[in-house]
């Protein structure tokens, strides 16, 4: 089975190597290739199909099958989140911090709901041997019909 090289110890370090070390993932190739997509551009809400797309225009020679088991590797070290979608490709986003959203579900995007636009009152109690972990809202919107001026009922 194929063992990818770790980075060059005397290599520059990137914020997205920074960011694996911190999260104590060890620091190879693709790893770094896709986490300098991440957090070194614009990058905030995303697809697996996307930063695979993203890592092709930069000359990296990534599989599909790499960039999704990174995502996951990521996310189970906190340093993305997967967002809960229905339908679509799943989405990713940069932002871990308790936030919410607008999902378009027609070009299935993700937009951040500013926090002072949402609140609870009070949250249910978890059942006994749970706390709550995070609170993801995702609002999911659809096009709204045409408004029809002038037209009479």
């Amino acid at each position: 089975m194929f063992q990818e090289a770790t980075i060059e110890r005397n290599a520059p370090k990137t914020k997205g190597v920074h960011l694996l070390e911190a999260a104590g993932l060890r620091v190879t190739r693709s790893r770094k290739a896709i986490a300098d997509i991440l957090f070194g551009k614009s990058y905030h809400h995303f697809t697996a199909d996307e930063i695979f797309a993203a890592a092709m225009e930069t000359g990296q020679r990534l599989s599909l099958a790499t960039v999704y088991n990174t995502l996951s590797d990521f996310a189970a070290h906190g340093l993305i989140r997967r967002l809960a979608t229905v339908g679509g490709a799943a989405q990713f986003d940069i932002g871990t911090g308790d936030h919410h959203h607008f999902h378009i579900e027609a070009d299935n995007r993700m937009i951040d709901i500013p926090p002072d636009e949402i609140g609870f009152a009070r949250l249910p109690v978890p059942p006994q041997g749970y706390r709550i972990a995070n609170i993801d809202v995702v609002i999911r919107l659809e096009p709204a019909p045409p408004q029809h001026q002038g037209e009479t009922g």
